[in-house]
């Protein structure tokens, strides 16, 4: 029951709040909103709470490590993306919100990667 809900309806949630957040932002801001921002914020933090549900509440596998190695190397992008989302954050509170959610992945993975290092196995 657990793995269902962590793979299967988490996602599910993730994937429909996305898809109802899309027309909403392109109603709001026409070709200028920031859609392939937020698919990768999605993403990455999706992906995040995956890996802490996982380790929280399952067993940890190879799958998981893989996924592990790569929100780790997400960070970095998403750090770029914070960074060409600069001079629009006063443009709307989509491009707002969206960069400084992508200034923040980095961070929270790097408090993570401390969390980690210091809980007992």
């Amino acid at each position: 029951m657990v793995p269902a809900i962590i793979y299967g309806v988490v996602p599910l949630l993730a994937l429909s709040s996305f898809v109802l957040l899309c027309p909403r932002m392109r109603d709001d801001l026409g070709s200028e909103a920031p859609v392939r921002a937020f698919f990768f914020l999605f993403a990455a933090y999706g992906g995040l709470l995956l890996v802490v549900l996982t380790d929280r509440f399952w067993s940890w596998s190879a799958m998981a490590s893989i996924g592990t190695v790569l929100l780790l190397l997400a960070a970095p992008l998403l750090a770029f993306q914070a960074w060409k989302l600069r001079p629009t954050m006063r443009r709307s509170n989509y491009h707002r919100i969206a960069a400084t959610l992508s200034w923040a992945y980095p961070l929270s993975i790097g408090a993570l990667v401390l969390w980690a290092s210091t809980s007992s196995p």
